[in-house]
């Protein structure tokens, strides 16, 4: 899982002129000014960009499918690693977990803004594709939806969508007072519609998150 970080930065400003401050401003720079005459003054902000953030990938377990042309099986884990197989409705496609529960992607962010609004909005997914174990020509599985449990979430990335990526409602968030979030993330896998059998391996797909305030 790759991860795009994007931080928008606010920082106070002081301006310091000796004519004009109070005694409790006596330690700052203090610059001259006289009648008439054009005086520079200096504008400083300090900035503290070093946020973090860790990821943890989206894991699904071992899964059985199962394909059929004209048909497609789905199957969802919600953001605490719920998997459900009801979007298996057609007879024959299947797409089965061996696991009730697998482990949902988490996002950790940390050493951000205090009490700061956060948006998380995903890009650039990728299919799962068989990266080790398959012989030949393979079908992917599809990453059909992209959901999160950030509180403002009212939509989800979908494949389904005319345009995924610039369709994708954020989700929004809020630090706590140290500048910290967990953010969890769910998926619904989508199996394609052929008739090509799915062979035994191990299939990986990507997709970006950023992540911004």
């Amino acid at each position: 899982m790759k991860i795009n970080e994007t931080a928008r930065i606010t920082a106070c400003l002081c301006l310091a002129a000796a004519a004009f401050c109070a005694p409790p401003y006596a330690t700052q720079a203090q610059t001259a000014i006289s009648n008439g005459v054009p005086t520079p003054v200096t504008v400083s902000a300090a900035m503290d960009n070093n946020f973090a953030v860790e990821a943890t990938d989206v894991d699904f377990g071992t899964l059985m499918i199962t394909s059929a042309a004209g048909e497609t099986g789905e199957l969802a884990m919600a953001t605490d690693g719920t998997i459900n197989d009801s979007g298996n409705t057609d007879p024959v496609a299947r797409l089965l977990s061996d696991a009730a529960a697998g482990q949902p992607g988490v996002l950790g962010l940390t050493g951000g803004l205090p009490d700061t609004t956060v948006f998380i909005r995903y890009s650039n997914v990728v299919d799962l594709t068989c990266v080790s174990g398959c012989v030949g020509a393979n079908p992917d599985i599809i990453v059909a939806r992209i959901v999160d449990d950030m509180p403002g979430q009212s939509g989800a990335w979908s494949v389904d969508d005319a345009d995924p990526d610039g369709d994708a409602v954020a989700g929004e968030g809020v630090t706590d007072g140290t500048g910290a979030i967990t953010i969890n993330i769910g998926a619904t896998l989508r199996t394609e519609n052929t008739n090509d059998r799915y062979q035994s391996g191990d299939y990986e797909g990507t997709f970006d998150v950023t992540l911004e305030y």
